[in-house]
């Protein structure tokens, strides 16, 4: 049975207000290194996105019969 102060993923309040004690040290750091970190995590963010997100294979649109563009062979299916 969990305790009352644990929350569902497992980590308990206790755990984070340790943390949250080292979170308060300040830190010094430089912009190249903090716009580093900032691209860093965007990037990332969005491969991450790309690699979780469901597959893609709708079409949209009307489907009233508009082939522009496409060959000859293409078009007639």
């Amino acid at each position: 049975m969990r305790n009352w102060k644990e929350s569902p993923s497992g980590v308990s309040r206790c755990h984070l207000a340790e943390l949250m004690k080292t979170l308060t040290q300040n830190v010094t750091m430089t912009r190249r290194d903090f716009l580093l970190s900032v691209l860093t995590g965007i990037l990332g963010g969005i491969i991450l996105g790309m690699l979780i997100s469901p597959r893609k294979y709708m079409h949209i649109g009307c489907g009233n019969g508009n082939i522009y563009g496409l060959p000859e062979e293409e078009a007639e299916k």
